[in-house]
């Protein structure tokens, strides 16, 4: 793989002329080059040639960010000039165009076969450049429909093409750094995300286009704010923003406004986000790019929730689902019905509830199953290629056992027989010794393809498992949502919502492991703020009217450890908010976990009246009764204060035996 190659002084004199050209020059706004009412007479013309050829060329390239039913219309236009004038290098213009917008519209299978189509007209010419841009064409392609390790071999081969390039193109190196960090940012890889990005910020700046810098610092700042550097993060999308739309970048413009309107959604100003939702849809709108309006309404969704614009927020989920069935995105589609599911809940209608998320659970059974599938046929091709393999190497062996014999027979008719015995011994010797050490190696590489399988299997089937358990624990919550509603004792109805309560942080725990890559690790820090805020909810409150503080030091802990904590924590809130919050003028919630040497340490406080003659907290509730009975489970012990509100602090040691 090809890196950043240190700028030679002659390069880096050239480079400043280019930046200072670059900074010099006005902006020449998209699809100003050329007159509209020529474009629709050339495209009338019966006879066209040559000349109208190239203005036809050049006018879908500009029209592909502003108008893309015309720049179809007219990359079509010049596909069938060209093959009359069999003007090959035309004809693979017009297939890169049709292959652009394809993939503008999320069509990604057509880009490929376009892509595809162009990329053979470029090997037959020899075209080293115009080959090494179709590979990251198809690349980005194949990245977006989530084939990450076909997408890497195209930029691979587009890197092999520019190293054997006499010439530098610093921009197009620049573009396949930008392209290889949104893959590895894809996979979750955000350390080598970061590096590639910086190294095409790099050569953008010092000799790239505009364009080109703006879609750098796009990218760049998109991971910054992923990885909780937001400030920073946000003033490349402004930079991104300002040099787009002097432009009149659509397409980049429309992407920008969703990353700004994603860190204003973080930060919870939901308002300032659906601001800049709204605008990046009346851009992607005008370019009719599918899979990007769909994502983007599924964040409008969740946008408005967060405000309790209930109505709004539905119309949206149901016009991004409608949509994701349109163009087959399962995993989309997946995605809102389990957004329905949870809006539908919140607001009490659990049957509509329980209905949208039958439809969830069956559709990401039906992906799980096609992913697991994958997997098998990807084992598959391995076995095949390593069959192929063997079968190569033995052909090789006898080829060069045969070689040996007729050497040795010549070396028989030319020496002596005693020289011939000592050589054939040696010779023998050697080769057992080649042989038993070549069959050691084989049982070795073989045992650990069979680890390596199992390995998987586990993997698959520990994530399906988290899967069911999360399913079937959602189910019960839902029914006991329903059974509540026919409730009419108060106490009945209080039990059975603190057992919901308790259904609901275990299946947190279960969604978590399936959601993540940590199998059997559960991520402390955001179980504790997902669980604390949903109690919080459930009793009414909203995150303004608590003080919630969470100091959660300890990252992430076993499923077997992790399962116990959360419900002792979950008990301690619920008793916070049911009995401490109820005449608390300003209700505060403090939770804190470190480590320190061989034990965990947890401490859960609130500002409420605490305990009356509680005996050391030794109160007769059930609540009370499970958290004792679950840190003598984890071998653990804990002391409660009263004395300014509650205040209970669970010691309990980081490897114990159950």
């Amino acid at each position: 793989m090809k890196v950043v190659q240190e700028v030679r002084p002659n390069q880096w004199i050239l480079a400043i002329f280019i930046s200072i050209g670059l900074l010099s020059t006005p902006t020449k706004t998209r699809g100003q080059s050329f007159d509209k009412d020529r474009l629709f007479k050339t495209l009338e013309k019966e006879q066209k040639d040559l000349n109208d050829l190239e203005y036809l060329n050049a006018a879908a390239w500009e029209l592909i960010e502003i108008d893309t039913a015309l720049a179809r219309k007219t990359a079509l236009s010049t596909l069938q000039i060209a093959q009359k004038l069999n003007s090959s290098s035309d004809i693979a213009l017009a297939y890169n165009r049709l292959g652009r917008l394809a993939h503008q519209a999320g069509d990604f299978d057509q880009a490929i076969i376009y892509y595809s189509r162009n990329l053979e007209i470029r090997l037959t010419a020899k075209d080293t450049v115009g080959q090494c841009n179709t590979h990251v064409n198809l690349g980005n392609s194949l990245k977006n429909m989530g084939n990450y390790q076909s997408a890497m071999e195209h930029y691979i081969n587009a890197l092999s093409l520019l190293e054997l390039s006499s010439k530098t193109d610093f921009a197009l190196e620049a573009k396949l750094y930008n392209n290889l960090g949104s893959l590895y940012s894809k996979q979750g890889k955000d350390d080598e995300a970061l590096e590639f990005y910086q190294k095409s910020l790099k050569l953008n700046k010092c000799c790239g286009s505009r364009d080109s810098y703006a879609y750098s610092c796009l990218n760049l700042g998109g991971l910054l704010v992923k990885i909780g550097q937001k400030t920073e993060g946000l003033s490349y999308l402004n930079q991104a923003y300002k040099i787009q739309e002097q432009s009149n970048d659509v397409n980049g413009m429309g992407k920008t406004l969703i990353n700004i309107g994603n860190v204003n959604f973080e930060m919870g100003m939901f308002e300032k986000a659906i601001g800049y939702y709204q605008q990046s849809m009346e851009q992607l709108l005008s370019l009719g790019n599918k899979h990007e309006i769909a994502r983007l309404r599924n964040n409008l969704g969740s946008a408005y929730t967060m405000l309790d614009r209930n109505d709004q927020a539905r119309d949206q989920y149901i016009k991004g689902l409608k949509l994701s069935k349109q163009i087959q995105a399962k995993s989309q589609e997946s995605q809102f019905y389990e957004n329905l599911a949870y809006l539908e809940e919140s607001i009490g209608n659990y049957r509509s509830a329980l209905n949208w998320f039958y439809k969830h659970d069956s559709l990401s059974s039906i992906l799980l199953n096609a992913e697991n599938n994958k997997q098998i046929n990807e084992l598959q091709i391995q076995y095949d290629l390593l069959k192929k393999e063997g079968e190569m190497n033995l052909l090789k062996k006898e080829k060069s056992e045969q070689e040996m014999l007729v050497k040795q027979q010549r070396i028989k008719l030319q020496t002596t027989i005693i020289i011939l015995l000592m050589v054939g011994l040696a010779g023998i010797s050697l080769f057992i010794g080649f042989r038993q050490k070549q069959k050691a190696n084989e049982l070795l590489r073989k045992q650990k393809e069979i680890i390596a399988d199992r390995e998987k299997e586990k993997e698959v089937l520990l994530r399906e498992l988290n899967h069911r358990v999360k399913n079937n624990l959602q189910i019960i919550s839902s029914m006991l949502n329903l059974q509540s509603i026919d409730l009419k004792d108060g106490e009945a109805l209080k039990a059975v919502k603190e057992g919901q309560n308790r259904i609901e942080a275990l299946s947190l725990i279960h969604q978590k492991l399936y959601q993540t890559s940590l199998i059997t690790r559960v991520d402390m820090p955001e179980y504790i703020e997902k669980l604390t805020l949903s109690i919080a909810y459930s009793f009414g409150f909203s995150a303004n009217e608590v003080n919630i503080k969470s100091n959660i030091k300890i990252k992430t802990l076993e499923a077997d450890t992790a399962i116990p904590i959360g419900l002792i924590i979950n008990e301690l809130i619920n008793n916070s908010f049911k009995h401490a919050f109820k005449e608390t003028q300003k209700p505060a919630l403090s939770i804190e976990m470190n480590e320190e040497h061989s034990n965990y340490y947890l401490q859960v406080r609130d500002n409420g009246p605490g305990f009356e003659n509680s005996n050391n907290g030794h109160k007769t509730s059930f609540g009370m009764e499970l958290i004792r009975s679950l840190t003598k489970q984890i071998k653990g012990r804990y002391t409660i204060e009263h004395e300014k509100g509650f205040s209970i602090t669970l010691m309990f040691p980081k490897v114990f035996t159950s």
